[in-house]
């Protein structure tokens, strides 16, 4: 049995990264003698981090190759079938989906959140190719709304959750290394700041910047700023350390594991990158988003959350400070919803694992 994997793979983005270790490791632990295979941005890079074959995602003979010899291909997770990146990246992902077809080749769009989907063309082909999926789940609420808008039946769709619930970090002594080598200590409260580049990204940095002011005036946090991209997020995490005092930058290279056990270690996090948010849900950590994305607010929502949007953050600072006064009493809330979408998240490899034992 060869299972393929297409998704925002290879590209060093924590929490693709995070989806792609946190499905391999949950359909290892079901389909042990099953083998993978990877369309990634970066082979080489993603067979050494993974321990898979893998193969370039952008040229056709290896797309074609990839889903050829695959019993079942699975797409996702994360936000592929969407145009508000660009129509360029839809495209791309159902053209891994139309490969498959052709192939031959059941595919299950898998653990995605849908949308947002602009122009009908982007609508009428995500429904096309949605409708030939052996089998759909979505990480969100909303995701289950606009496949129904676009005439996806709601009993072929199953609501789980974000597969990088399940992602285990590693042990304490591991992450307390990592901290202290960047002169992190934990004599302070910890507050991690994940923020990404966006279009309107000055306003939300600057009213990250002056919650975190307050924060460390009226609480005495240390504040940790975390890229989760660096490629991307290193220069704007650095633009924001510097406007607040004593803020340290983690700019250690880390895997995702590393960087969720870090989030378990703060005491609240502030956070505009979907997957830092999706790590402190997992771990029961207090944590505000800022809402650049429909897919922040959907997630906060799901794990209780409260948010901000990006684009007008004036009122961030009263929100923070009111979560850090509340945290002890909504404790229980917050492991309970945890426990909860692990659970769901869970039952996204069910899924990929009955359909992979049905293929035998």
């Amino acid at each position: 049995m060869t299972i393929a994997l297409s998704g925002y793979y290879g590209f060093g983005n924590a929490g693709d990264e995070a989806i792609l270790a946190a499905t391999l490791a949950g359909l290892r632990r079901r389909l042990p003698e099953a083998q993978f295979v990877v369309l990634s941005g970066n082979p080489p890079a993603t067979e050494a981090e993974h321990q898979v074959e893998a193969y370039p995602r952008w040229r056709p003979a290896s797309i074609w190759r990839t889903v050829r010899k695959a019993d079942l291909l699975v797409s996702g997770g994360g936000g592929l079938l969407q145009n508000s990146t660009s129509a360029r990246s839809l495209m791309y992902y159902l053209t891994v989906l139309k490969a498959a077809w052709f192939a031959r080749t059941p595919y299950v769009i898998f653990a995605q959140g849908v949308g947002p989907l602009r122009g009908w063309l982007a609508r009428w082909g995500t429904a096309f190719w949605a409708r030939r999926a052996v089998a759909i789940t979505v990480r969100d609420e909303a995701s289950v709304q606009l496949l129904q808008e676009i005439g996806i039946p709601v009993e072929r769709i199953e609501l789980t959750a974000d597969p990088a619930l399940t992602l285990q970090p590693p042990p304490p002594e591991q992450v307390q290394e990592v901290l202290g080598s960047a002169g992190i200590t934990e004599d302070r409260p910890l507050l991690g700041l994940a923020v990404r580049q966006w279009k309107d990204q000055q306003m939300a940095v600057e009213g990250m910047a002056e919650a975190a002011r307050r924060a460390v005036d009226e609480l005495d946090v240390q504040p940790i700023a975390l890229p989760f991209q660096p490629a991307q997020d290193l220069e704007v995490c650095r633009s924001l350390a510097a406007m607040i005092p004593g803020c340290v930058v983690l700019d250690a290279p880390l895997r995702p594991a590393e960087l969720m056990a870090v989030v378990g270690r703060l005491d609240m996090l502030l956070a505009m990158r979907l997957h830092a948010l999706i790590f402190a849900a997992a771990q029961a950590v207090p944590a505000v988003g800022l809402v650049y994305d429909p897919k922040i607010r959907a997630f906060c929502e799901q794990a209780g959350q409260p948010s901000v949007e990006a684009a007008a953050p004036a009122d961030l600072s009263d929100v923070l400070q009111q979560a850090w006064s509340s945290q002890a009493e909504s404790t229980q809330d917050r492991g309970r919803r945890a426990e909860q979408l692990r659970a769901r998240a869970e039952r996204n490899f069910e899924v990929v694992a009955e359909l992979a034992r049905a293929l035998r």
